[in-house]
């Protein structure tokens, strides 16, 4: 049988007393460290909150620092310009207070005054060599200290300008002008050596006397510019007006003449005149002068002191003088040619304006004329009329009408004297004031007359008008002696039908010619090129002109009891009047100034002959498909930029001539 142990329950309580009263004696006994560790804990937490603390604060700090510097519209703390305190100022203040200070006068009493024996002497100020400051360079340069680093190093930067002063000087040094002052010294020790040459040497306009004796040496230019920029500079800092008093050494010139030098001052090579394209007259021209170097050297090494050489002087001339170039300028004549002024008051007023516009002006070699550029429009409000010029083949009255006798007679006077034509149209119809083909028509805006200057010099177009004649001189320079005329050859011509048309308005047997009436041709101008003797050596083609046929309208008043009639005379349908033969033209105003005669020999390039004229009694019959009043049709337009040098380009009925 197993053992049992058996407990009492007083023994049982007594034993639980004591286990917990040894738990309270252990936890008494316990209790001091860890106080201590919790106390140490506590602390340490404490600790980093101050120091999360601090540390976002700096942040923010810095973070404001940085703010406040980048939005701050004043310059920094303790700034100043040159001696001008600007700490705290806005940029406009900044400059303000730069100027009551004086800040750019700094530079009007600073100068340097250099001074030669010979009493040669020069100034510099202080102005002219950049010296003097700027208000608002040197607030800027203020305005942006501290602001143009890193955003941490702008901040140190404002921060040390509390406790620190900053100067900014020396803002004009970086402006100083040192070329400026060495054209100064270059130009006064140039003057200085050439004095103390003469003082030594007497120079004619045929020799050099020199005196074999004592004097002084040339300056360097070298050795004055740096004593006058150290001077310069020292005077900027005393704010003072300084002076030098430059003696080069003196030498004995029996040893120490310098003929090389006295060379190089006295030769010149000649300057030849030429044209002046913009005062159109022949600039300065001036000899050349030397002399002969060896015989200088012997009679200077022969000499004793005291005696005295002369060295003739060689005079070299120009190849052009002024006054001989200018004597050639618009010297000659080239060409002359002059028409007749016919119709109304108008028409010669518009003549006569344009005619003034042109006169005098002056080409220089390669220029082209522009007629409508150098007259210009023509309008009212510059004096121009109304008068008849060419519509659609009949004649109207338009502002400036007439103006085309102008550049005809400048045509005619262009082809005499042989420049190139560049553009050139002729007439749809003949004019009578010129030979046929010597017309050149313009209108504003369309249609331009223009030739170019192709000789060596300027030529000068000399227009007048007077008694109604107009006259054109192209006046130049000849350097041939050659001389030119025209030729006219008509190749084609074709005579005007009349057309009778009757108008019951009109009383019986009155008539009225609507449409005079104008005769086509086809016509060549030849060009031939005369010698001294007159005699022709030379011909060639300058193109052909074509001009268009313009019937003669008359309208007639009828008989009552006027039959009508026959059938074979009625006008093509359509026509609405009466075909007869066509009249006689009446004669073309002839010029006053004809052209040539032909010479009796053909050129080689001899063009068909002219067919015979019919007389007027007897025109050709026309053909039934073709109405009387209509013309023959016109040829394809050359284009403008060959109308210059072949056939002309007629003017049809939707284009106006103002002529």
């Amino acid at each position: 049988m197993g053992s049992v142990r058996l407990f009492s329950s007083k023994g049982k309580k007594d034993t639980v007393q004591k286990a917990q009263k040894a738990r309270r004696n252990t936890k008494v006994s316990d209790a001091p460290d860890v106080k201590k560790k919790q106390k140490k804990r506590s602390g340490i937490k404490t600790l980093f909150v101050i120091v999360l603390v601090v540390l976002i604060f700096l942040s923010a700090a810095v973070v404001a620092l940085g703010f406040h510097v980048r939005s701050l519209e004043t310059v920094f703390p303790n700034v100043w310009a040159d001696g001008v305190e600007l700490s705290g100022l806005t940029f406009e203040e900044a400059v303000d207070a730069l100027i009551a200070a004086g800040y750019e006068q700094n530079a009007d009493n600073v100068a340097v005054t250099v001074t030669f024996p010979n009493n040669i002497s020069f100034t510099i100020t202080g102005n002219d060599v950049g010296f003097a400051l700027d208000a608002r360079e040197a607030a800027t340069a203020a305005f942006q200290f501290g602001r143009n680093g890193t955003t941490f190093g702008n901040e140190i930067t404002f921060v040390r300008s509390h406790v620190e002063r900053t100067e900014l000087r020396d803002l004009s040094r970086a402006r100083f002008d040192e070329d400026f002052v060495r054209v100064m010294v270059d130009d006064y020790t140039a003057q200085f050596n050439r004095a103390i040459i003469e003082d030594v040497y007497v120079i004619t306009d045929e020799s050099i006397t020199i005196e074999v004796g004592t004097g002084m040496l040339p300056i360097d230019a070298e050795s004055v510019l740096s004593l006058t920029v150290y001077t310069l500079f020292q005077a900027l800092e005393e704010g003072a007006h300084l002076e030098i008093d430059y003696i080069p050494d003196e030498i004995d010139y029996t040893d120490e003449i310098d003929l090389q030098l006295l060379y190089d001052s006295i030769s010149a090579e000649p300057v030849s005149a030429v044209y002046d394209r913009e005062s159109f007259s022949a600039t300065e021209s001036s000899p050349g002068m030397t002399f002969d170097m060896d015989l200088a050297e012997t009679l200077l090494a022969n000499a004793n002191r005291g005696e005295v050489i002369v060295i003739p002087l060689i005079v070299i001339e120009p190849e052009l003088t002024t006054e001989e170039l200018n004597s050639r300028l618009f010297r000659d004549v080239l060409s002359e040619t002059s028409t007749n002024i016919a119709g109304t008051p108008a028409r010669l007023n518009n003549i006569t304006l344009s005619a003034a516009a042109i006169d005098g002006h002056i080409m220089n070699p390669g220029d082209v004329f522009c007629f409508n550029e150098v007259v210009g429009q023509r309008t009212a409000a510059r004096g121009y009329q109304a008068a008849g010029a060419f519509s659609g083949g009949r004649l109207v009255d338009q502002i400036g009408g007439g103006i085309c006798q102008t550049s005809s007679t400048i045509y005619w006077a262009v082809l005499l004297a042989n420049l190139e034509t560049v553009y050139r149209r002729g007439h749809g119809l003949r004019v009578g004031y010129l030979p046929l083909g010597h017309d050149a028509t313009v209108f504003w805006g369309q249609i331009d007359f223009r030739f170019r200057n192709d000789r060596d010099y300027p030529i000068r177009l000399d227009l007048t008008v007077e008694n109604r004649v107009i006259d054109v001189s192209i006046v130049g320079t000849r350097v041939d002696d050659y001389t030119f005329s025209t030729r006219t050859v008509v190749i084609e011509n074709v005579p005007f039908p009349v057309i009778r048309r009757a108008d019951p308005d009109m009383a019986p047997g009155r008539e009225r010619v609507e449409l005079p009436g104008s005769a086509g041709a086809l016509v060549e101008v030849f060009i031939n090129r005369h010698d001294a003797s007159g005699e022709i050596v030379e011909t060639w083609s300058n193109g052909r002109t074509r001009y268009n046929v313009q019937n003669r309208v008359i309208y007639y008043g009828p008989q009552p009891e006027q039959e009508e009639p026959p059938a074979e005379q009625a006008p093509p349908p359509g026509e609405g009047g009466e075909q007869t033969p066509p009249t006689e033209q009446p004669p073309e105003q002839p010029p006053t100034q004809p052209p040539p005669e032909q010479p009796p020999e053909q050129p080689p390039e001899q063009p068909p002959e002219q067919p015979p004229e019919q007389p007027p009694e007897q025109p050709p019959e026309l053909p039934p498909e073709q109405p009387p009043e209509q013309p023959p049709a016109p040829p394809p337009e050359q284009p403008p930029e060959q109308a210059g040098a072949g056939e002309s380009a007629p003017i049809w009925p939707d284009e106006i001539d103002s002529d």
